[in-house]
């Protein structure tokens, strides 16, 4: 965690929250959060679940529970009560995510805290009781100096806290008003691109490839155009690296390929400054040893979904390659209708899209945005289908 005072940026609309920790002294960027509707959500570790034992295997000394939503969770017995039966009902505590085909692992053993968590009464449905806390809260915790909110009803809420003494009274707390986004004004749009792409360069010129793939994440050091050999670069790249990992919140199975280093000191080195770029990450993560050709596996704790799996969703035989949600391309459809709204004067706007968007605009995770939207121009903004499109059109009717 940063030790400088940091500074919240909050923008919360209908659909979608995208918050950002910045440091106050450098400008840096230090960490990232996007919730959007109808994104696809998998058991983080602290949630808690209502489960039905679907399946005992003795010879794993484990039970396979039913969670709800299509997920299956893996209970040790040794987390389990002792008279577990096929068919009981069981209050759990995910203690570490899933990944794709993989389970989470859940425990009927729950922390003090996760009992405090717990609804009152018995019984209910098999499914999410109680998520972990949310990117906002986590955020909050760090008590930055200054929050900025775009969204009325949430600053009110968090002046509301700082009433009640659950935010520091000294910290600054803004409701941003105005036509323009608070996202645009401290220029995240093309910080939370940087951090979608597949590919980031070094300072020096070389470069971080990264793969998010099913079951692991794969990064490589390219040094491409790189000024320095391939220690220094592994070491500059072992910064930007744990830095990546916070800002997209890579999670799970991690390994990277770091230029090869024959001697075993400089692979010790390179250790050490992992270590040390990886010391103030808010999640536990454990390094492994490097290898003698370069690769280091790591992994780390999933509590937030990665950003790419909340925008975007995987294409291809091999699901390698990453294309917008339906949703992602609404909200960056109304952003630019707002940012352009002096367009439209004694018009009415249009947005050509896909089926997919058009569905979320109208009906779905976009639509309640779509509408304070109209509110906000005055205008009715016509949706137009034209499934050639891979993004959006703005048009004037």
């Amino acid at each position: 965690m940063s030790s400088g005072a940091l500074r919240l940026i909050v923008e919360d609309q209908p659909g979608l929250r995208r918050l950002a920790l910045i440091e106050v002294s450098s400008g840096a960027l230090v960490d990232l959060a996007v919730e959007m509707a109808g994104a696809p959500r998998r058991p983080q570790a602290g949630d808690l679940y209502r489960g039905r034992v679907a399946r005992l295997d003795r010879a794993l000394e484990a039970a396979f529970v039913d969670i709800g939503g299509g997920h299956q969770a893996f209970l040790p017995l040794s987390q389990a009560p002792k008279s577990v039966s096929e068919g009981d009902i069981l209050d759990l505590e995910v203690r570490r995510a899933g990944g794709k085909g993989k389970g989470p692992k859940v425990s009927a053993k729950l922390s003090d805290m996760a009992h405090g968590r717990l609804p009152a009464g018995e019984g209910g449905e098999v499914g999410l009781i109680a998520a972990a806390a949310d990117p906002l809260d986590e955020l909050l915790a760090v008590k930055p100096r200054e929050i900025v909110v775009d969204g009325l009803e949430l600053c009110r809420a968090l002046e509301g806290r700082q009433r009640d003494g659950r935010i520091d009274r000294a910290t600054v707390i803004t409701c941003h008003t105005g036509d323009t986004l608070l996202w645009d004004t401290e220029g995240l749009d093309e910080a939370l691109a940087l951090h979608l792409s597949g590919t980031l360069d070094l300072p020096s010129g070389g470069r971080l490839i990264v793969e998010p793939g099913e079951t692991l994440t794969a990064i490589d050091i390219d040094r491409a155009g790189a000024r320095d050999g391939p220690k220094a670069t592994n070491i500059e790249a072992a910064a930007v690296l744990a830095h990546e990992c916070r800002l997209r919140n890579l999670s799970g199975r991690i390994v990277v390929d770091f230029l090869e280093m024959s001697k075993t000191a400089d692979r010790k080195t390179l250790e050490r400054a992992l270590k040390t770029a990886f010391a103030n990450d808010p999640e536990p993560v454990r390094i492994f040893p490097t290898t003698a050709s370069g690769l280091v596996e790591l992994t780390r704790r999933r509590r937030r979904a990665p950003l790419h799996e909340v925008l975007m969703y995987p294409v291809g035989e091999l699901g390698r390659a990453w294309r917008s949600r339906p949703q992602a391309v609404a909200f960056d459809a109304l952003h630019a209708l707002r940012r352009g709204r002096a367009d439209y004067a004694g018009g009415r706007p249009v947005i050509a899209v896909s089926g997919p968007v058009a569905a979320a605009l109208t009906d779905g995770g976009a639509s309640a945005a779509r509408t304070v939207l109209e509110a906000r121009l005055g205008l009715e903004v016509e949706i137009l289908e034209d499934d050639t499109l891979e993004t959006f059109e703005l048009r004037r009717a």
